[in-house]
Formats: C-alpha cells, sequence, structure tokens
C-alpha cells in the first residue's frame, strides 16, 4: 500500500511540475481592452471585422483614448460588435482553431431589463484572413 501512495504522490507531482513548466504553450489569442468610449465604434454589428494595419486601426479608432498598441506585423486585431435587445448579465466568449480556421463563439446573457445594450469585443490573433474566421454570437437569458 505504501509503494502506491509513494507512485500516486510522484505521479501528482509530476503532474504539477508539467502543468506549471514554461514549455507549455500558451493561448495565442489575447482579448483586447476596449475603452468605453470605444462602444459607438462605426463598424458592422454581428460581422467580424478584422484590422490588418496601422493606418485602418488609427481611422477606426481615431476619437478612442488610451488605446493598447497592436503589432500589425504579427497580429490581426478581430473586432465584433453587437446590440443586445435587454440589458447585459454577462458575456462568454471562446476562441479555438481547427484546421487553420479560428472558431469564436460569443455568448451574451441577457437580464429581464428593458433596454438596448451594444457590446464590443476586440481580439488579438496571429495573422489571420477574413475567410478563416468563423463567428458565432448566441443570446440567451
Amino acid at each position: 500500500m505504501k509503494k502506491y501512495i509513494t507512485m500516486l504522490i510522484g505521479m501528482v507531482m509530476a503532474f504539477c511540475f508539467y502543468g506549471c513548466s514554461d514549455d507549455v504553450p500558451s493561448n495565442p489569442y489575447k482579448e483586447y481592452d476596449l475603452p468605453i468610449d470605444c462602444k459607438g465604434l462605426n463598424i458592422e454589428m454581428g460581422k467580424a471585422i478584422l484590422i490588418q494595419n496601422e493606418s485602418d486601426f488609427n481611422a477606426l479608432f481615431s476619437s478612442c483614448q488610451n488605446l493598447a498598441p497592436v503589432d500589425f506585423n504579427q497580429s490581426t486585431l478581430l473586432l465584433v460588435k453587437g446590440e443586445s435587445p435587454n440589458g447585459i448579465q454577462s458575456i462568454a466568449k471562446d476562441v479555438q482553431t481547427d484546421n487553420g480556421r479560428v472558431h469564436v463563439n460569443i455568448t451574451i446573457f441577457k437580464n429581464y431589463t428593458c433596454v438596448m445594450e451594444k457590446w464590443v469585443l476586440g481580439y488579438i490573433l496571429p495573422k489571420v484572413k477574413e475567410e478563416q474566421i468563423k463567428l458565432d454570437i448566441n443570446y440567451q437569458f
């Protein structure tokens, strides 16, 4: 019995060291923080908008303050805007890849208030093209 406990402890420690290793790749998708003054961006609702260069970025965000820089040599900025028919309780976001495609799943959890509420999300992705993006937006109570 003592032998099995020692073996189990060794396995748990190995798992912990592996889980804490710096060699484990991190998620290549980072959420891009948009200040509150960027909620009114002039982009199409319910569509994945890709910003590929600095000039398009500056033109779109000309009225926004305090934006983090984006390295457009290696990255693409993905923007998605929508409007909930009710107030928003929370937003669940998930970005996954499959065979070179990027799947963006957004679920808006509504509350029962009777206000239309706009939302905008941004992600920094490795360089991608529009045809590689699959966007799913769901609204739920």
